[in-house]
């Protein structure tokens, strides 16, 4: 991925918090996470992001396109939807979870073209309140350099 300049809200792809809370409940971040993500990412049910949010609206962004806040994020989403360039998540391939900590790994497309999405999201108190992505085209599976696809490791 190439480095993008920070967002509107002055973070960057690699600032914000790294330490692990060892206290937090790792499983259940992740399966919150999962639900939040068949929800909100792949069902496209924008609207929603307030199950998964804190009501104070405090949610710290990453990527270089949309500044903090929730409704930001939304919004952005909604009008990718709207431009016919939609962000459509297909397949959950991974999680990855520890403590407040949650890592996705899925695919998917954008404007019909083939897509990875990788993203981190840091929980508190059961609730979405910061996000770093990783996002980018993949090409089809025989033009690969290896035969195991794109998203299938070799220990599958």
């Amino acid at each position: 991925m190439d480095e993008t300049p920070p967002n509107e809200s002055g973070h960057t792809q690699l600032d914000g918090p790294t330490k692990v809370d060892a206290s937090a409940d790792t499983e259940a971040n992740r399966a919150f996470v999962k639900k939040a993500w068949a929800t909100f990412l792949q069902g496209q049910d924008y609207d929603a992001a307030g199950n998964f949010t804190r009501a104070d609206d405090q949610f710290t962004q990453h990527s270089g396109d949309i500044p903090d806040g929730v409704q930001n994020m939304v919004d952005f989403l909604k009008q990718l939807k709207a431009d016919d360039s939609a962000l459509t998540y297909n397949t959950l391939h991974r999680t990855v979870a520890d403590g407040n900590f949650v890592l996705t790994f899925s695919e998917g497309s954008i404007a019909g073209e083939r897509h990875f999405f990788c993203e981190l999201w840091r929980i508190e108190d059961g609730k979405w309140v910061e996000l770093w992505d990783a996002i980018g085209p993949v090409p089809p599976d025989d033009e690969l350099a290896h035969s195991h696809g794109a998203f299938r490791s070799v220990a599958d």
